[in-house]
């Protein structure tokens, strides 16, 4: 306690017999936006700026795959054992990237999109290449939403417990920034809450060959990293299943590219 701090300053004639004096001055610590700032990629975004001209679905077309993507992701709620992730695939150039905007736009109108992450090997930012960012990202999407943002507390608390979070495996980030902040606030949790992820572009992650870790080890292939997201998604989907109100099927629904 600074000697210029006074408590009873002027007081004359008093007697303390019994006193407990807690004192506390500074930053009680960074919120959790504090935390993501350095690993949120906002170009991966699907209505950012860097993506103002991604490719998108020309009106009434590709418009039954849209539709039956949308409708999974809605009426799922009725199925007794709802599927939790969709793959999308095609060929090269068969119009993938764009049929994921386009859905997303649209979960996005309608208020179930919870999060997005276009994967992009050929973006002005480096970043939409690496896997490093994903959960951070989608972290950020999903305390946007309201109602979700009470989750905000809890996952600042995850990363000053483990500030090493974010050089951990994608499955560990996911159940430590995502799950258990999910599960925590779950009672608290009201309304309709966002339940879409939709990620893009796997198959263009590459290696990050700035990771100190991986020039004492064999070197990893692009593959192994894209094995990982994948397996990350199907550990939330099928290991740690989230109950949301108003829902049956209980941890935000994924497409994939």
């Amino acid at each position: 306690m600074s000697s210029s701090t006074s408590y009873l300053q002027g007081a004359h004639h008093n007697r303390i017999e019994s006193l407990t004096m807690t004192h506390v001055a500074g930053n009680a610590g960074k919120s959790a936006m504090g935390y993501l700032e350095d690993y949120i990629v906002i170009g991966a975004i699907h209505n950012s700026d860097e993506r103002c001209d991604a490719p998108t679905c020309f009106p009434k077309t590709r418009v039954a795959v849209q539709e039956d993507i949308v409708s999974w992701i809605t009426d799922s709620d009725h199925d007794d054992q709802p599927m939790q992730l969709l793959w999308l695939s095609g060929p090269a150039g068969s119009g993938k990237t764009a049929i994921a905007g386009s859905v997303a736009e649209s979960c996005n109108i309608g208020d179930i999109l919870a999060a997005s992450f276009f994967f992009s090997s050929y973006a002005p930012s480096p970043q939409r290449c690496s896997k490093r960012y994903l959960v951070p990202t989608l972290v950020y999407q999903l305390l946007q939403h309201d109602g979700l943002e009470i989750m905000e507390e809890h996952v600042a608390r995850a990363i000053q417990r483990d500030p090493a979070i974010f050089g951990k495996r994608l499955k560990e980030q996911f159940e430590s920034l995502i799950l258990k902040p999910l599960r925590r606030v779950n009672k608290q949790l009201s309304g309709e809450i966002p339940r879409a992820i939709i990620i893009d572009g796997v198959d263009e992650v590459k290696v990050d060959r700035t990771d100190a870790s991986s020039r004492h080890t064999a070197p990893r292939r692009e593959e192994d990293d894209h094995l990982g997201i994948i397996s990350c998604f199907l550990h939330a989907a099928k290991g740690s299943r989230i109950p949301l109100p108003n829902h049956r099927h209980q941890s935000p629904g994924a497409g994939f590219h």
